[in-house]
């Protein structure tokens, strides 16, 4: 049986957190309350499950090394997050329509079983403890017509930015390029639509900060200039900023499915903002108990990866059956089950 060996030291998690407080700071902004949904509004039904037959620690910090055997739920061949980690036994997979967004982000590409996870500037992330899969967003590149610009990952997409990424680039593929359309940290929207037809956002700095539409370049629908907009959008969003998007909601924690996400920003002192997705859902028919998948980009910038639930090293699902209190905790963050899950309007 495969053995994975995972290291949880108390210094690198604090210096983490470290950089965390200090550059989430940076590009965040004050936070307001976004509008409650029901589930009449979410994408998925959790009513619906798949018939596909599933295959089959309030978190303990030390220097010592930990055991950990994920072997009941990693499908080595796997290249999917879907193919690649198994659900509970007795839990299937959400049901969901092949052409949604919960269907693109159950079916991303994963790197090969066991990878490393490594930052934006190729060195090997300080803490290899948690991940379990890393998601392969370079690999995504062809279908959307491109070709990767970076080894691993672009130096700004962090947390936030990695959400918008997924989202941004489902939406692109799929030619609905006036729904990709995020906030600056000004409260500036910046549109994907009107960025391909050759308009740029241009910052004032004179005097008050100011943002504007000017059109500099021909219209162009081509990857290039979609990734131009993208890192735009990575150094002047922030968690902050996607949290008060008007177009950002409110999901309660029993609609969760595939695609949503945590969000909170920071609030300048002593709390770095932070984001994870949503990348699988499934349900226990049996008992209606439902799992989920969580998966983060952070800083400074690293891959896209799925993290297990500190509460059960050897399982990497989050139960809801779990989530005794409003909180749910990953290994470096908290949020708020009432007021941290978001879900992207889709129009």
């Amino acid at each position: 049986m495969r053995k994975r060996l995972f290291v949880s030291v108390i210094t690198a998690t604090a210096a983490i957190m470290g950089v965390f407080i200090l550059l989430g700071a940076i590009k965040s902004l004050d936070k307001t309350n976004s509008t409650s949904i029901t589930s009449a509004d979410t994408e998925a039904d959790l009513s619906n499950v798949s018939t596909t037959e599933a295959q089959n620690e309030d978190t303990t910090q030390n220097t010592r090394y930990i055991e950990k055997d994920i072997s009941d739920f990693i499908n080595e061949s796997g290249d999917t997050i879907a193919t690649r980690i198994n659900t509970p036994s007795g839990y299937y997979r959400l049901e969901v329509d092949t052409d949604s967004f919960s269907y693109y982000v159950r079916n991303l590409p994963v790197k090969e079983d066991g990878s490393d996870l490594y930052l934006y500037n190729g060195e090997l992330a300080s803490n290899q403890t948690w991940h379990v899969a890393i998601i392969d967003l370079n690999e995504t590149v062809s279908s959307l017509g491109g070709t990767p610009y970076v080894t691993y990952v672009h130096e700004y997409q962090q947390c936030a930015d990695t959400v918008i990424r997924v989202i941004s680039d489902y939406l692109y593929l799929n030619k609905r390029y006036e729904q990709v359309s995020f906030d600056f940290m000004d409260g500036f929207n910046c549109n994907l639509g009107k960025w391909v037809l050759g308009y740029r956002a241009i910052i004032d700095y004179t005097g008050a900060l100011k943002t504007y539409w000017e059109q500099t370049a021909s219209e162009d629908y081509s990857y290039e200039t979609y990734w131009n907009y993208l890192t735009t959008v990575y150094a002047y969003a922030g968690t902050n900023s996607l949290e008060l998007q008007t177009n950002v909601k409110s999901i309660d924690i029993e609609n969760i499915y595939p695609g949503c996400f945590f969000v909170k920003g920071s609030d300048y002192v002593s709390t770095a903002g932070h984001a994870v997705m949503v990348v699988d859902v499934c349900k226990n028919v049996s008992t209606g108990d439902v799992a989920f998948l969580l998966a983060e980009g952070n800083t400074p910038a690293d891959e896209f990866h799925i993290f297990t639930n500190p509460l059960h090293y050897d399982d990497p699902w989050f139960y809801l059956s779990e989530l005794t209190t409003d909180t749910i905790k990953t290994p470096f963050y908290e949020f708020s089950l009432s007021e941290c899950l978001k879900y992207y309007v889709m129009n």
